[in-house]
């Protein structure tokens, strides 16, 4: 037998996050914890927990363990961080085997393969035995075209090999990882010791249609698996063991299709005495004795993929659910005493304006069901059905140009032309976004934000406040800066959460400090986003104010303006001309926009995050 590789698995350092939740993927510890029982020689490295520059910690990981492998992978979105880390295993030595995987190369292989060039083979699907058997065929110069399930480069032509089949046993799976990637390190630096969490994935796949959802093509991971719940519960016996979990977000694409198994798994999780989330899909299964036993067992929380409030759309998105039937189910969730979460999208291919606003309309007259809503345009992924309809119609001319763009929104809409595409997607649903907002954090919130105030040195805000269910009083809360936009909170005592938006009241609060801003200074505004409809609609110095220059990079957006207001292209010479660029962005978005000031040589000293900015005032 060949010496043994060193095979190094990366998880990439990127913010995976349910409002205020940490949650890291799972998939990359499955593969470790799998490679590692066949006995290979697996070393692991979590990028999130990096206290250095990440590429400096990868390439002093590969020098110091004599790294022959290394590995990685995310979903399509983040290509190139995926890029990034092959690039930089690449520059250490060229003679590093490089592998990719995940959603990126599972739904779009050959583009992949093309856009990281650096990547010497690609795992399609589920990657604990593909990896495993492809480690194994090179470290013994075995063939690789055995190796099912891969693509790889043979000159200047990909290849691929036969399709593997999903793994119809999940219990044969040893569990993720955990110790290998430090993995709740990462909860630790965002909740602090006392609130561990974890996620808990208790199936594979979905066996619906929805046309938005990358499983709809089919493909490699179209059936629906589920692990039994002897194993379910094995693991989350050691979690609370090991890692004192307190609470669990079961975050399976669909948890259960029938009432048996979560009768079942209700009378097994009661015991642990733990707080647990859940996603569930409408249907008539979900009924009031069953969301009781539920809430009896310990859930807090429902999530719900509500999508849309009009039969046309439900029909269309082939989501097999009914306006009536969702009213039914959040009636009886709220009657049950938990709490139900949405999302809705826009942009089917029947939407229409009409369309939308009934469901707009719907969710102002049923808003008190509802915790919060999130509202977005439907993104086109690679491996859903509008996916491929997109690239028929030629709507998607270029599949490789798409995902380097970080697939950007396009119009699937059969009834509505570009210009009311965009006016729905970049003014009316960001507008009543805002306006939900506006009404959550003022819905018997009053008493929540009562003691707000600013530490200068976190960057955060502290208060205090008085559960509405069960009258805990709860001390010193803290809202960390990267969670200005939204931030969830919840009691300790009784679970009930709560979604905060503290940069709604910080910029009605500050509204003196961001008028004198402008007299002294002049600002742009960069990002027309969710934070700057929040501050369009909550602030009538920014309606009013003419001088103002707004910038977006999206030529969309640039096109159709911002509530009337010319948008303007990002360049030299602007960010030149004013004093400073205030970004009304993400944190994350933020530092992005430093980061490609920098790469374009462009200093970054004027430009500031806008809630730090109203800090310091």
């Amino acid at each position: 037998m060949q010496q043994r590789k060193q095979v190094l698995l990366v998880m990439p350092a990127v913010p995976y996050t349910l409002y205020d939740w940490p949650i890291p993927p799972v998939g990359i510890l499955y593969v470790s914890s799998y490679m590692k029982k066949m006995g290979l020689s697996v070393h692991c490295l979590n990028l999130g927990v990096c206290s250095k520059d990440p590429m400096d910690a990868l390439r002093q990981v590969i020098q110091d363990k004599q790294i022959d492998i290394v590995a990685t992978g995310d979903l399509v979105v983040n290509y190139d961080i995926v890029k990034e880390i092959v690039d930089c295993a690449k520059a250490v030595s060229e003679n590093i085997i490089t592998i990719i995987g995940g959603g990126l190369v599972t739904h779009s292989p050959e583009e992949a393969m093309q856009l990281i060039p650096n990547a010497d083979y690609g795992v399609i699907g589920e990657g604990e035995l593909t990896d495993s058997e492809l480690v194994l065929a090179l470290e013994e110069q075995q063939n690789i075209e055995q190796v099912k399930g891969i693509i790889y480069r043979n000159g200047a032509n990909l290849c691929r090999t036969l399709p593997r089949e999903p793994i119809e046993d999940l219990d044969t799976l040893p569990w993720p990882d955990y110790e290998g990637f430090d993995y709740f390190e990462i909860v630790r630096r965002h909740l602090g010791d006392n609130n561990m969490t974890a996620p808990l994935t208790t199936s594979r796949s979905c066996p619906f249609q929805c046309t938005f959802c990358s499983t709809s093509g089919g493909g490699v991971l179209k059936k629906y698996r589920q692990r039994s719940l002897d194993s379910i519960f094995g693991e989350l016996e050691y979690l609370v063991e090991h890692y004192h979990v307190k609470e669990i977000l079961l975050n399976d694409e669909l948890f259960a299709v029938n009432e048996e198994r979560l009768h079942s798994f209700c009378q097994r999780i009661k015991p642990f005495d733990i707080k647990w989330y859940v996603y569930l899909r409408l249907g008539k299964h979900i009924q009031l004795e069953l969301l009781q036993e539920m809430h009896e067992a310990g859930c807090v929380t429902v999530f719900y993929g509500l999508e849309s409030a009009n039969d046309i759309i439900l029909k269309s998105m082939k989501k097999g659910t009914t306006q009536k039937e969702m009213l039914r189910v959040l009636e009886i969730t709220k009657q049950a005493g938990l709490i139900a979460r949405g999302s809705f999208i826009f942009g089917d291919t029947q939407e229409t304006l009409e369309t939308a606003e009934s469901t707009m309309s719907w969710v102002e007259e049923h808003i008190d069901l509802l915790e919060t809503v999130t509202f977005n345009p439907i993104s086109i992924y690679p491996g859903s059905e509008l996916y491929q309809r997109a690239i028929n119609s030629k709507r998607i001319s270029n599949t490789v140009e798409y995902i380097r763009e970080h697939c950007p929104l396009v119009n699937s809409s059969e009834q509505m032309d570009e210009e009311t595409y965009q006016i729905l997607v970049y003014e009316k649903v960001p507008a009543f976004a805002a306006r939900y907002r506006r009404k959550i954090t003022t819905r018997k919130r009053e008493s929540m934000y009562e003691n707000i105030v600013p530490d200068h040195i976190k960057g955060c805000y502290c208060h205090t406040f008085q559960c509405e269910k069960c009258g805990s009083k709860m001390i010193e809360y803290i809202f960390p800066t990267v969670s200005m936009f939204q931030h969830r909170t919840h009691c300790s005592f009784c679970g009930k959460q709560y979604d905060l938006f503290p940069g709604v009241l910080l910029l009605q609060q500050y509204e003196q400090e961001f008028s004198k801003m402008l007299q002294e200074e002049s600002y742009a505004i960069w990002g027309m986003g969710e934070t700057t409809q929040d501050y369009y609609h909550n602030n009538l110095l920014f309606q009013k104010s003419q001088d103002l220059l707004l910038i977006d990079s999206n030529v969309s957006r640039q096109k159709i303006g911002f509530h009337g207001k010319k948008v303007t292209a990002p360049d030299d010479d602007l960010v030149s001309r004013c004093d400073k660029i205030l970004c009304c962005t993400s944190i994350e978005n933020y530092h992005a926009i430093c980061k490609n000031l920098r790469g374009n040589g462009l200093h970054t000293k004027k430009v500031t995050w806008l809630y730090q900015a109203l800090l310091e005032k």
